[in-house]
């Protein structure tokens, strides 16, 4: 039953993940070039693919090790991820969209269905 629980919660985390990741743009890997709060952006969000490959990659081999630490690290973006989009950080090499800006109550709204979601998850593993 856990298992199903997280697989679950795992679904909604990359979802609202989903959600954010529209408005920074397609390809958060590409950041030739980019320093400062842009890389260290476009870093978190590479990260946050990461973590989830490797939640899931853990629940399908029934591996739960580290899957705590991982869960506690998308919770813990999901928290600071607003101070890494300061106004005028989406020159390029940026791929952030102007609709962060300006649309930031929208853009606040993702944010936060991401942290109820990785919460869920901390909780369910």
């Amino acid at each position: 039953m856990r298992h199903l629980v997280v697989r679950l919660t795992v679904v909604c985390v990359s979802a609202a993940l989903m959600g954010v990741a529209p408005t920074v743009g397609v390809d958060v890997m590409a950041h030739e070039g980019a320093t400062g709060i842009v890389k260290t952006r476009m870093d978190r969000f590479k990260s946050s693919k990461t973590s989830l490959q490797d939640i899931k990659r853990g629940l399908k081999a029934d591996n739960w090790t580290g899957l705590s630490d991982e869960a506690k690290e998308l919770n813990r973006w999901a928290h600071e991820m607003p101070s890494y989009f300061p106004k005028g950080s989406n020159a390029p090499p940026s791929e952030a969209r102007p609709a962060i800006w300006q649309d930031w109550d929208g853009f606040m709204q993702a944010v936060v269905a991401y942290r109820q979601a990785s919460a869920e998850l901390v909780k369910a593993i």
